[in-house]
């Protein structure tokens, strides 16, 4: 239990809706979640104001993903089952390292080693990757639109489709093809 605190009484400052979320951090003292100063209904997240209840969430996880971030726990200099698996090394691996931080030592620099075009001075981080990653999953993995949503956490399906997610080129070049197609136009003799 955490120093004389109350695990329930933590859930319920946490805004969380079970209990196993909470046990993830049983470690805190419950003065340094009241610390934060969140609003006791957005929940909260070491520290940090949540959106929506609909941000407070387990994301289901596939197996491949599971496994890489597995391995890396186990090669970081914290790699306890009750560590953090992005711990701050700076704080010990008591806290997860913070997002600014890890975009910056971490990220930025692995996406441009990768050549993704980030021009110097311009702001790039985690929230980059679910822009990216709600245009792939709509426009070239064709996944149902409520898939993304519930992998983002959007409360509503309008703040995926009109935030998050962009046109696709090649699909409105698909699209004028197709109508071409169907008011009888041959698109073979144009090259």
């Amino acid at each position: 239990m955490m120093n004389g605190g109350d695990l329930y009484e933590l859930a319920k400052l946490l805004g969380h809706a079970n209990i196993k979320m909470t046990e993830r951090y049983e470690k805190l003292a419950p003065s340094a979640a009241e610390a934060c100063g969140c609003h006791p209904a957005w929940g909260c997240v070491v520290g940090k104001q949540i959106k929506t209840p609909s941000s407070e969430r387990d994301v289901p996880m596939g197996r491949v993903l599971a496994h890489y971030l597995h391995e890396w726990h186990k090669q970081t200099p914290y790699p306890k089952r009750t560590d953090f698996v992005f711990p701050s090394m700076n704080r010990s691996g008591r806290v997860p390292i913070c997002s600014s931080v890890f975009c910056s030592d971490y990220l930025r620099p692995a996406a441009k080693a990768a050549g993704v075009p980030i021009p110097d001075g311009h702001r790039w981080g985690l929230h980059n990757l679910r822009h990216s990653l709600s245009n792939w999953l709509v426009n070239k993995a064709k996944e149902n639109p409520k898939t993304a949503q519930g992998i983002l956490g959007h409360s509503r399906i309008q703040t995926t489709l009109d935030l998050y997610t962009d046109e696709d080129l090649d699909e409105m070049i698909a699209a004028q093809d197709k109508f071409i197609d169907a008011v009888g136009f041959e698109r073979e003799t144009v090259q």
